[in-house]
């Protein structure tokens, strides 16, 4: 159990009993570590300690009976307090006003709700997790498929939501490219699937501070749903939870990767508005499945052939998808590119993506009825299984320039032969 679940677990406990007695040593004892130990791990989670949220919490109940008409002699003595004097001292301390000022607080009155905090928020997404894949974007849509009850396998995903045909090339071989392409088709292919996108949310420096609280609100709401949201920052990662300072990022890495964040601040957004300035947010609901099976796949074809043919369609300044990728990653490596740990990156992230085309036909054979559909998607495994060998052997930054050039000119080979072949395999499937 970690921190936050131990916490959470702990003020479940502290609000079933607000009314009973709750010792410092009691409370530790039921955590399972020393006073001073459990003192700490409250402490970082809540940024209280135990004894400070039981009287908060104590007195901030006893307020909203007072409020109610109880006498202050009753309710002082409910919730532990030796004496009406102790109990007015206590709560002159924390609302700045007596209890029995409670009916004439005019000016105070601000002061009052500000101190009226509520039970502290830890909300975590129960059995989400995100797969370590280098395509973490896919490793985010496997989490939410498995989090959905959805039963694809990861070449599955990955070729139905045409992300394995993607292939995206900065000028100057950015490791950007995974990330900045148009993504409009993939995720109405993954609707198709049934995980729909729900809402999309973009917070910059220039995003007004009543528009980020807008925001924070309606991802915490969706949370709260049952929905999931993706964080596009310098990686994709899952929201796993939230609690009052930010939401918490679900880390596949378990932190070795130095573009994983652990954590973003509400109000702040930190650290993205810090060092980026922006971040991206996606949400997904399960919703029924937009298409039936060999729909799915023949608009999943159909995006790689657009992929291939109108790459522009899915390019922002300087990038470049289909085979306008290739030609881009063949002058940057022509430029001094290729030792760069942004073609390490890009060709660690489209082999990826080609290893699971070719499983995905492999996988998509055994479902096509007739001899030519199994022949096509056989062909099709081995093209792609080629193109994913030579960028694999491409993304060793200490091959010579012109060593890097000709296995991309051999996966280029390749890719030209998959196109007819997807082209002849659209039009056998059923």
């Amino acid at each position: 159990m970690d921190d936050r679940d131990l916490v959470a677990a702990m003020v479940t406990h502290i609000e079933t009993h607000l009314r009973e007695s709750l010792s410092a040593d009691a409370l530790a004892e039921r955590a399972g570590y020393s006073v001073n130990q459990f003192r700490r791990k409250f402490f970082a989670v809540t940024g209280e300690t135990p004894g400070a949220y039981v009287r908060r919490r104590r007195l901030t109940e006893a307020a909203k009976q007072i409020l109610a008409g109880r006498r202050v002699v009753d309710v002082s003595l409910e919730y532990g307090y030796s004496s009406q004097d102790n109990f007015t001292t206590a709560f002159r301390s924390w609302f700045g006003l007596t209890p029995s000022a409670l009916a004439a607080i005019d000016e105070k009155y601000r002061r009052f709700i500000t101190r009226m905090r509520e039970v502290y928020t830890i909300m975590d997404v129960s059995g989400l997790t995100q797969t370590p894949l280098a395509t973490s974007l896919m490793g985010c849509v496997e989490g939410a498929a498995r989090f959905f009850d959805l039963e694809y396998s990861t070449p599955a995903l990955f070729g139905l939501t045409g992300h394995a045909f993607v292939i995206n090339i900065h000028d100057e071989l950015c490791p950007s490219g995974p990330y900045v392409w148009k993504t409009d088709r993939f995720y109405a292919l993954l609707s198709s699937l049934g995980i729909a996108s729900t809402g999309e949310y973009a917070v910059t420096r220039e995003t007004p501070a009543q528009e980020r609280r807008r925001i924070e609100e309606q991802v915490r709401n969706r949370l709260d749903a049952g929905e999931l949201c993706i964080v596009g920052f310098l990686e994709y990662q899952l929201i796993g939870g939230y609690d009052e300072s930010g939401f918490t990022l679900l880390r596949p890495w378990n932190g070795q990767a130095p573009s994983e964040i652990a954590t973003i601040s509400f109000s702040t957004w930190e650290p993205c508005l810090e060092t980026e300035g922006w971040a991206y947010l996606t949400t997904l609901a399960k919703r029924p499945a937009s298409a039936e099976p060999a729909a799915a796949v023949r608009n999943a074809l159909a995006f790689a052939l657009d992929l291939r043919r109108t790459p522009a369609d899915f390019a922002f300044p300087k990038y470049h998808l289909g085979d306008d990728a290739y030609r881009a990653w063949i002058a940057a490596v022509g430029a001094g590119h290729g030792s760069q740990h942004g073609h390490w990156w890009n060709a660690t992230v489209w082999a990826e993506c080609r290893r699971m085309a070719a499983a995905f036909f492999g996988e998509l054979s055994d479902r096509l009825d007739g001899a030519d559909g199994a022949r096509l998607c056989g062909e099709l495994q081995e093209a792609y299984g080629a193109i994913a060998s030579a960028l694999e052997a491409v993304s060793n930054r200490e091959l010579p320039a012109d060593e890097q050039i000709r296995l991309l000119a051999q996966a280029r080979e390749h890719e030209d032969a998959a196109e007819g072949l997807v082209t002849d395999l659209l039009q056998a499937v059923p």
